[in-house]
């Protein structure tokens, strides 16, 4: 900040620079203010908030439209490089091993629908899985006839060698790249990421 404050230790004379005028928000005593270039304050030394003025009223919808953008694109990139340099499974192979670890034992018809995909997509896919070990069938006691599909533990080990060298190509990366504050910072993303799922996920 190029303003600066001055005098006692509990309240202080801030004088707002022209070059201050992106971040003229301030938490001072009595609240929040909006300030201007050339103003003399009285403020207790608390917090200081950042003021965007891409995002005032006029212009949120706009600015959150960017930053969506941003956001979609930046996960797209950084999701694609982590897997084509950690994967060994084929997507295909790893979305169906994980909804069966996360589900449980499905029939194929439940397995077709959840993947969106034709019956004879999903039957080939599960004799692949088979003749690799990583799923197995069971009897449907509803159905004579019928089978569920299980994910096996040869399976789950596929799944989690991936998960693991996806781990670490992402901490390989953050240590290279990333410094202290910005370790910090990335700490709240997975919980911001988090409630945007759940957020979206609870959409209609």
């Amino acid at each position: 900040m190029v303003g600066g404050c001055k005098s006692g230790p509990k309240k202080r004379s801030l004088m707002i620079t022209r070059s201050d005028h992106r971040a003229s928000q301030y938490a001072i005593q009595g609240g929040a203010h909006r300030i201007s270039p050339g103003d003399l304050i009285e403020c207790t030394p608390m917090l200081y908030i950042p003021y965007s003025s891409s995002m005032t009223e006029e212009n949120t919808d706009a600015a959150i439209a960017e930053l969506s953008e941003e956001l979609r694109t930046a996960i797209g990139t950084f999701v694609r490089a982590t897997r084509s340099r950690s994967d060994s499974l084929p997507q295909s192979r790893a979305e169906t091993l994980g909804y069966l670890e996360r589900s449980g034992p499905q029939s194929m018809r439940e397995l077709a629908v959840s993947r969106g995909v034709s019956h004879q997509t999903v039957s080939r896919m599960v004799r692949e899985l088979e003749q690799l070990g990583f799923v197995s069938r069971s009897s449907n006691p509803d159905d004579a006839r019928g089978f569920f599909i299980n994910i096996s533990a040869v399976g789950e080990s596929a799944l989690n060698a991936d998960r693991n060298a996806r781990r670490d190509r992402i901490g390989a990366a953050i240590a290279e790249v990333l410094s202290t504050d910005d370790r910090h910072k990335l700490q709240q993303l997975p919980e911001m990421l988090n409630r945007l799922s759940e957020a979206i996920s609870a959409q209609t």
